[in-house]
């Protein structure tokens, strides 16, 4: 039966789906994306001598997945996806737009009367709208990303590191243009016009979006399948003698563990963990409590690793918000801010093409080893920009070509984290295990505006560079410390 169950659709036919996975997943980082810029941009035209609002508004998003993505991402688990993902689409579509609105009414109705009750009390609202949309958005993340990929790719080791690479490199590619786009019309028409397009395009986009969804939903049944058996098998390679599906062949003495079926997975991981009485059998628990959930995700052999990639977040040299409103408070220009994220994630999609040649020659760890200590190095010189007062160093276009080189070591060193994550963690925890580290991304990138908020004159940015950079360094030694613990070696015979 199970082997009927994956046959249901035509191997032949699955391509085509991928390709409406990454269409979907193209509208839905295009609306975020231009969300986020123009947000930022509007914000800085609204309070043009603090960084503090934007800070606000960036602390409340976070704040939110906080407190929520565990429970959204336990939710999920066993649950049919496409409801889920019908509700968060709804509810993320919905406040982005609300949120547009918001936006247009503080220009239309108060223009530079920042201080005034009406105009706080409507900018607080606006602020929750802009959370409610994050958090829709990363618990779509963790509905699809984290488990329609791993189901689709049926087991194979190269079909699932090109779907990952395929998706970031459509992450990137919206990175650069979409707030080029916004930058361009802000810059040519007004910031209205630019928010104005944001809400149009996520109205369009939603449904478009949830249309792909369901098509690929109704044409693929292990999606539709939530038996823990069934699910097992929708990720075990297709043994249909066309070889359509065949484990990616490499020369490592644990290429046939390629194949092991994820309750066996879980065996040793609990093994690894001297948690003997683990059975890749037993049926599934009832739901676990929030403590519950966190002792499980901090006692996981890939908690390290998880960790290192969440320091990532705490941290303002990059092209983010805070990064924003402070050259836009220097006086950039919106579209030589927006060319400056462009070319820093050009860089990044150059990183996602060569990750799967990298991942194919070595091992996740190794690939995740060296990209991390790459990324530490490159970015140092950025702290130049912020400390030495010269036109050598204190210039718009070297701090934007220090971070464009520093994107291939952080998006390869990404990949193959959260590859490692996809194919190390049972199923059926995944969504608590990608949840929990969701909300401490959540935490450390709210601890990013926070920064901002305590040092909030737009000459005290360098301090929160300062202290992202210790929490780069941070990351990097601890993983390089797991990389030589058994909990590594016990990762590796997963991968």
């Amino acid at each position: 039966d199970n082997l009927q169950m994956l046959n249901v659709s035509d191997p032949p036919a699955l391509p085509s789906l991928r390709r409406k996975i990454y269409v979907s997943h193209f509208f839905s980082y295009w609306g975020l994306r231009m969300w986020e810029f123009s947000a930022i941009v509007f914000i800085m035209n609204l309070y043009k001598t603090t960084l503090a609002p934007s800070a606000i508004f960036g602390v409340c998003e976070n704040v939110a997945c906080v407190i929520f993505s565990g429970r959204l991402g336990h939710w999920i688990d066993g649950k049919d996806r496409l409801p889920c993902v019908r509700v968060l689409l709804f509810w993320q579509n919905c406040a982005t737009i609300l949120g547009v609105l918001g936006f247009c009414l503080l220009d239309a109705l108060f223009g530079n009367e920042v201080d005034s009750a009406p105009f706080v009390m409507l900018f607080a609202v606006v602020v929750l709208l802009g959370a409610i949309s994050r958090l829709g958005f990363s618990t779509t993340n963790i509905a699809v990303e984290k488990h329609w990929v791993v189901i689709m790719s049926q087991g194979d080791n190269k079909i699932l590191t090109e779907m990952n690479a395929r998706m970031r490199c459509i992450d990137l590619s919206c990175k650069t243009a979409a707030p080029l786009l916004s930058g361009i019309v802000s810059s040519a028409v007004s910031p209205l016009a630019s928010m104005a397009f944001v809400g149009a395009f996520n109205l369009i986009a939603g449904f478009l979006e949830y249309y792909l969804m369901k098509n690929i939903y109704e044409q693929y049944e292990p999606l539709r399948d939530l038996s823990p058996e069934a699910q097992a098998k929708a990720q075990e390679p297709n043994l249909d003698t066309t070889g359509y599906n065949q484990l990616e062949e490499d020369d490592e003495d644990d290429e046939d563990e390629e194949a092991q079926k994820p309750t066996e997975k879980t065996a040793l991981l609990s093994a690894a963990k001297g948690n003997t009485t683990a059975s890749p059998t037993s049926p599934a628990s009832p739901r676990p409590s929030t403590t519950e959930q966190w002792k499980e995700y901090l006692t996981d052999p890939l908690f390290v690793p998880s960790f290192a990639y969440t320091l990532l977040y705490l941290s303002v040299i990059n092209w983010g918000g805070m990064m924003t409103s402070y050259l836009k408070a220097e006086g950039y220009a919106d579209w030589v801010l927006a060319l400056g994220r462009g070319i820093a994630a050009i860089f990044g999609i150059i990183g996602t093409q060569f990750y799967p040649a990298l991942s194919s020659r070595w091992n996740l760890t190794i690939v995740a080893f060296w990209s991390l200590w790459g990324f530490l190095i490159i970015l140092f010189p950025a702290f130049g920009y912020f400390w030495i007062n010269t036109a050598v160093f204190h210039n718009i276009w070297m701090l934007t070509a220090v971070l464009a080189l520093s994107r291939n070591g952080l998006w390869t060193f990404d990949m193959a984290v959260n590859q490692m994550i996809q194919k190390a963690i049972p199923k059926n925890r995944l969504g608590r295990f990608s949840g929990c580290q969701r909300s401490l991304v959540s935490v450390l990138y709210a601890l990013s505006f926070v920064l901002p908020l305590i040092f909030n004159q737009v000459p005290q940015f360098k301090w929160p560079v300062v202290i992202s950079y210790g929490s780069l360094a941070l990351s990097t030694a601890c993983y390089t410390l797991w990389k030589l613990t058994p909990s590594a070696e016990a990762v590796l015979k997963q991968l």
